[in-house]
């Protein structure tokens, strides 16, 4: 992707800083702040305007042993130590039970979940799309409610 330099300054002016959760994680239904790549945004900034739905997929112990690893490595200072990234027991079970997308665990910010309704994330994900994943045609939400 190639973006105009003054596009990646609007988006740098707009990020909201990371508040990365290990307890809220990328299961399906989550609700999560999108960003820019590590390249640009090593802190892990969120966008103060975009966000993102989580469908993924169910997963095996196996597939997750594997993504922590790759998470792992990601650290440039990696090392194998009992202080790295690991799912939690409640993540692996609802990752294997429910799905979800666990390789955006510890890089993006999750801040809510659809708790009703959890259906339209599986339709919205079902419309067409062009390049860069967009749908052909805008997908409106047209209520939320907010439960605290």
């Amino acid at each position: 992707m190639i973006l105009k330099d003054n596009w990646v300054k609007i988006a740098k002016e707009k990020q909201l800083p990371a508040e990365i959760n290990p307890n809220l994680f990328h299961k399906k239904g989550a609700l999560a702040a999108a960003r820019m790549g590590d390249n640009v945004n090593p802190e892990k900034k969120s966008s103060g305007s975009q966000f993102y739905f989580v469908q993924g997929r169910k997963l095996s112990l196996q597939q997750l042993t594997q993504m922590e690893n790759r998470i792992n490595q990601k650290d440039k200072n990696y090392q194998q130590t009992e202080n790295n990234f690991h799912f939690s027991d409640t993540a692996k079970k609802v990752y294997q039970e429910i799905g979800g997308t666990p390789f955006l665990d510890n890089g993006y910010t999750v801040f809510g979940e659809v708790i009703q309704g959890i259906e339209v994330i599986d339709k919205i994900c079902s419309v067409k799309t062009a390049r860069g994943d967009r749908p052909i045609t805008a997908v409106t939400i047209l209520s939320a409610r907010i439960i605290k």
